[in-house]
């Protein structure tokens, strides 16, 4: 399971301030206007911690001066981790996990400017290693390597400026 996570974060942001719960005021008394986020009727840009709900996802982030800068996380609705992340200014930073339901890790991997940029390696439920590979600001490079829910290599793929070169499947 390949997700491009770059444009799922202005995706749940934007619904987060489309439809705050009532539970949380801080999160539905601001908007966003040229790219900045505000407080309703003011003109400074705003800084500070939002705390919301949309449907059954919590989301946790910081703004400073406008802009989400700081530790990002998604709760499911049993408050467990989903997801989360460094933003700075605005942008993807540095390592982001994203787990399963149960709170099983799912992917992890680094990003640089907002774009995938080291080893990243995606997990079965099980735990198990299903899938890992290298990015190089945004895009697969070098050898890939995809495994069985039992751990055992079964395909590696060869990628040059995100396009993949050779693939060999492994009895």
């Amino acid at each position: 399971m390949i997700v491009n996570y770059k444009y799922l974060i202005p995706i749940i942001v934007v619904l987060f301030f489309s439809g705050c719960s009532k539970k949380y005021d801080d999160g539905r008394n601001l908007t966003t206007k040229d790219g900045l986020i505000y407080k309703n009727n003011e003109t400074q840009p705003y800084t500070g911690k939002v705390r919301g709900k949309v449907g059954d996802i919590f989301i946790e982030y910081e703004v400073l001066k406008g802009k989400m800068n700081g530790e990002f996380v998604l709760r499911n609705k049993n408050r467990i981790i989903e997801m989360k992340g460094l933003i700075m200014d605005g942008k993807n930073e540095g390592i982001w996990q994203y787990y399963f339901p149960d709170g099983k890790i799912v992917s992890v991997g680094k990003f640089r400017n907002d774009s995938p940029d080291s080893t990243w390696e995606w997990y079965f439920s099980n735990g198990m290693l299903k899938e890992s590979g290298d990015y190089s600001m945004g895009k697969k490079e070098g050898e890939w390597h995809s495994f069985t829910p039992n751990g055992s290599l079964y395909i590696k793929r060869n990628y040059k400026d995100n396009i993949q070169i050779d693939s060999t499947i492994i009895k």
